[in-house]
C-alpha cells in the first residue's frame, strides 16, 4: 500500500489517459500465454522433450504475439490496457526487464543453494548460514554503495546487467 500510495503521488500524472476498467481479455491471453511458456519449460525433461513439447511452447509464443496485438489495438481504440506497449520501446525499461530476470535466477539461487547444501551435503544450519553470508551481505549492501557511487542511470543499468550475466553463465 504504501508503494503504491508513493507511485501515485510522486509520478508524473500528467498524460494519464482517463481509463476505466479492467482489461480481462488481455490478462487471461497473457496469463494463458505464460503458463504455455512456462510449463514446458519445467516439464519437458520429465516428458523426454517430446515433440508437442515444443508445440505446447509455439502455441505460448502465439498467444503471446496474439496478446501483443490485442493490446495494441485496445490502445488505439482508448481502452483500457494491461501493459503499455510503448514503455518496451524505452531503452531503460527492456534493459531492466533483463536485469531482473537474471537477478530473479540470483534470487533463485539464494533459495535453493542452502537447500541444496543441507539436504545434498548434509551441512548443518551453522555451515548452511555461513555459505551464504556473502551472497547475504551483497544482496543488502549493494543497493547501499551504488546509490552513492555517481553514474549515470545507464551506466548502472549495462553495468548491473553485466555483472548478472557474468554471474549467470559462471553458475
Amino acid at each position: 500500500i504504501i508503494c503504491i500510495l508513493g507511485i501515485h503521488f510522486t509520478m508524473d500524472n500528467s498524460n494519464r489517459r482517463e481509463q476505466t476498467g479492467i482489461d480481462f481479455t488481455g490478462a487471461l491471453l497473457l496469463v494463458l500465454a505464460l503458463l504455455l511458456l512456462i510449463c514446458p519449460l519445467i516439464f519437458g525433461q520429465k516428458f523426454g522433450w517430446a515433440w508437442w513439447i515444443f508445440g505446447i511452447l509455439l502455441a505460448g509464443i502465439s498467444l503471446l504475439i496474439s496478446f501483443l496485438k490485442y493490446e495494441k489495438k485496445q490502445l488505439q481504440k482508448n481502452r483500457p490496457i494491461l501493459i503499455d506497449l510503448a514503455l518496451l520501446q524505452q531503452k531503460p525499461f527492456a534493459l531492466s526487464l533483463l536485469i531482473i530476470f537474471f537477478y530473479n535466477f540470483t534470487a533463485g539461487l539464494f533459495i535453493c543453494y542452502p537447500y541444496y547444501l543441507q539436504q545434498f551435503l548434509h551441512q548443518n544450519s551453522m555451515q548452511t548460514g555461513l555459505a551464504i553470508v556473502p551472497y547475504g551481505l551483497a544482496f543488502f549492501i549493494a543497493p547501499l554503495i551504488t546509490s552513492r557511487i555517481k553514474l549515470t542511470a545507464s551506466k548502472i543499468i549495462y553495468t548491473g546487467l553485466g555483472l548478472l550475466m557474468i554471474g549467470f553463465v559462471l553458475s
